[in-house]
């Protein structure tokens, strides 16, 4: 999935984020990640269930945080 962020192929990068995803739920990153990927294709709301997860998954991470808000920032949800 990194890879096809990095060179902005994010229909792929979303691929094989969700198929990390259904491997192991339990892992925070990909949530984020995949987040990332939504908000680069401005699917806000799909990018903030993403960030909202990592967040209940572990909620001292700091760029999951960081990541919703901006989300919210460009959505002007201040």
């Amino acid at each position: 999935g990194l890879v096809y962020y990095k060179v902005r192929n994010y229909k792929k990068a979303l691929v094989d984020y969700t198929k990390a995803i259904s491997l192991l739920d339990s892992f925070g990153d990909y949530y984020c990640n995949r987040g990332l990927v939504y908000f680069e294709l401005k699917e806000y709301d799909e990018a903030l269930k993403d960030y909202n997860k990592a967040i209940s998954l572990d909620d001292k991470h700091v760029l999951y945080w960081q990541n919703r808000g901006n989300v919210y920032h460009d959505l002007e949800d201040y």
